[in-house]
């Protein structure tokens, strides 16, 4: 009877050893699959913010883009505008120039004629 029950003890701690290795390597297995789930779901959010950054950056990219090329339609007018001034100008100067050359040409002659005094020359002027 003592040799029964030894066995029996024997084979009950075999069999809880057994369960014991067996939960143990369940508890291992699912440890092991939810590391890998959790590594698979941070690499998907790390994709995923990737990808978003890169959305952004092209945003910005198009965005500033877009906005030099304004800047540079706007700077692009307002030079056409100024030249356009510039000429202008340029023109009443040269008008004015020779207006004064040709004054001047007047006041010379006027100067030169010797039938006029010079008040008369003032007073023509």
């Amino acid at each position: 009877m003592e040799q029964w029950h030894c066995r029996t003890i024997h084979e009950l701690r075999e069999a809880h050893a057994q369960e014991v290795e067996i939960l143990k390597q369940e508890k291992e297995q699912a440890l092991a699959e939810e590391t890998q789930a959790t590594l698979a779901a941070l690499d998907a959010m790390r994709k995923a913010h990737v990808a978003e950054v890169q959305r952004e950056v092209a945003k910005f990219k198009q965005e500033f883009a877009r906005q030099q090329r304004d800047d540079i339609f706007d700077l692009s007018e307002k030079l056409s505008v100024k030249s356009l001034e510039a000429a202008a100008l340029e023109e009443q100067l040269g008008s004015a120039t020779r207006q004064l050359a040709h004054a001047q040409q007047h006041i010379l002659q006027l100067e030169r004629n010797p039938q006029l005094s010079p008040l008369q020359v003032i007073e023509i002027i």
